[in-house]
């Protein structure tokens, strides 16, 4: 791997963990359930767990087209040589507000 991609990702990578060890305050003891695509609003981030990895990968993607990809679906074909494992239930998804790749809830 080129050096420039291994620093970023462990950049990333230490950035997701440092805030793993976050305490949950009062208002966290009763969690909102998780937004898919059909139930976030517009203009609203998705809730669901970031992929570091695939999030430079889409971020990339933008940078050198210009845009986000229409779907998922493009953005694997054209930018990904695997996906990830996502449990039963789960799918990946672009949120267009943040632009992250994130597992939400299908």
């Amino acid at each position: 791997m080129h050096l420039s991609f291994r620093i970023t990702f462990m950049a990333l990578l230490a950035l997701a963990f440092a805030g793993c060890h976050k305490k949950p305050s009062a208002a966290a003891s009763q969690p909102a359930p998780p937004a898919t695509v059909s139930e976030s609003k517009p203009g609203q981030p998705l809730t669901g767990e970031v992929h570091a990895l695939m999030t430079v990968q889409l971020r990339r993607f933008i940078q050198q087209n210009g845009r986000l990809p229409d779907s998922f679906a493009e953005f694997r074909n054209r930018s990904l040589d695997s996906v990830p494992f996502r449990p039963p239930g789960m799918k990946w998804e672009i949120d267009r507000v943040t632009q992250e790749v994130k597992l939400v809830k299908e």
